[in-house]
């Protein structure tokens, strides 16, 4: 089971004031996914090698329907990221690569 709980978003903290603007907000977005998904990789990769890992960390972005807002703020072990490390965790085990 990969365990994500390890990844810090740190660094956007400052940008929570920003919120509500615009091109910013998509910014941030675009540059949460991409670091979220680079911290995923590197941290599934040792564990479960590039390919689950590309599945499972793709599997939680899209499991993280959250607002700007809600992404700046997200604690990597609050109880909705947990939901989408565990249902992520189930599809990988149901379909194995």
């Amino acid at each position: 089971m990969i365990r994500a709980s390890t990844f810090a978003l740190l660094g956007f903290g400052p940008l929570i004031g920003l919120a509500g603007c615009g091109g910013l907000e998509k910014r941030f977005d675009q540059n949460f996914d991409k670091d979220f998904h680079d911290g995923c990789m590197k941290t599934a990769t040792p564990k479960a090698g590039a390919a689950t890992a590309e599945r499972y960390c793709t599997c939680v972005l899209g499991q993280m329907k959250l607002s700007t807002l809600d992404r700046m703020t997200l604690d990597p072990n609050s109880d909705k990221a947990n939901a989408a490390y565990n249902y992520c965790n189930a599809q990988i085990e149901a379909t194995p690569s």
